[in-house]
């Protein structure tokens, strides 16, 4: 049953998740939390939401439920090559000073972090200009890590098939060289570019990075976009500077513009600010 809830029983879950597992939304976007809410308990089996509400808030869900909860409030919307503008400063500047950087030292290994994956769509976009950038691809070793915390958008991610709203603004020619169709109207990434890209769920409210065992350490390039958004201004500043942290000297970190704006006055620990978006850790090797 879709049930209306009270200000002060969203502001109480809302900060038990928001402690939890670093999922925060302002006062703005309680309608999202109270949908969000409603889905989940309905999905459970709930009477309502309150009910659903109050076992979250006595730590009664089992791991299993409370992925569906973070299933429904993390429902992102993503599309390949989302902000156009990023992924033509990898292919023309970022990628080819990387790779110059790599050749030089005789290290020819690229190592990507997709953190907030959601769907799949843009460590797949990054597979699709790593491959258009480097014509001895397969002479390289591609670490390209994707991770999220929602493990339904998770698996949508390792099936790699889309439907037509996530090429909405992909150049034709990417579409049919690097998809087939599939069932349904679907169209699948060719496995030559999915065997590039490792999926794993990540908390990055609570697990711990960097780590050579997550392989999230010494990273070239890391991209978290439109995630820091759903962490508060104090908690997504200390996420940054953790994702901050992965990279190698001279890595990039590529966020988005709602992202950004968080980092006006002062950047991710040790990172300068190179684009609107793009932050690069100082200290490259020449």
């Amino acid at each position: 049953m879709i049930q209306s809830l009270t200000t002060d029983l969203l502001s109480a879950v809302n900060h038990y998740l928001s402690e939890r597992l670093g999922l925060y939304f302002n006062e703005m976007r309680y309608s999202d939390l109270e949908r969000g809410l409603n889905n989940a308990a309905q999905e459970l089996g709930y009477a309502n939401a309150e009910h659903c509400i109050n076992e979250i808030l006595e730590g009664a869900l089992n791991k299993q439920d409370l992925q569906t909860v973070v299933r429904n409030l993390t429902v992102g919307e993503t599309y390949f090559f989302r902000d156009q503008a990023v992924f033509i400063a990898m292919e023309e500047k970022i990628i080819p000073e990387l790779l110059k950087r790599k050749r030089k030292s005789g290290n020819k290994a690229l190592r990507i972090w997709s953190a907030g994956c959601s769907t799949g769509e843009e460590p797949y976009s990054i597979a699709i200009s790593l491959s258009r950038t480097i014509p001895d691809i397969d002479s390289w070793q591609i670490h390209l890590i994707a991770t999220d915390i929602n493990t339904r958008s998770l698996e949508k991610a390792h099936n790699a098939s889309y439907g037509s709203w996530s090429f909405r603004t992909m150049p034709s020619e990417f579409f049919h060289q690097y998809f087939q169709p599939s069932a349904e109207g679907q169209h699948k990434l060719n496995d030559n570019l999915r065997k590039y890209v490792k999926l794993s769920y990540l908390n990055l409210a609570e697990d711990e990075y960097p780590t050579s065992k997550s392989g999230t350490s010494e990273m070239d390039i890391v991209f978290c976009r439109n995630v820091l958004i759903y962490f508060t201004q104090q908690r997504g500043k200390q996420i940054a500077d953790k994702l901050a942290d992965c990279l190698a000297p001279g890595g990039s970190f590529i966020t988005s513009a709602s992202d950004s704006s968080r980092f006006i006055t002062q950047p991710p620990k040790g990172l300068q600010r190179v684009g609107s978006t793009i932050f690069v850790k100082s200290n490259a090797e020449k």
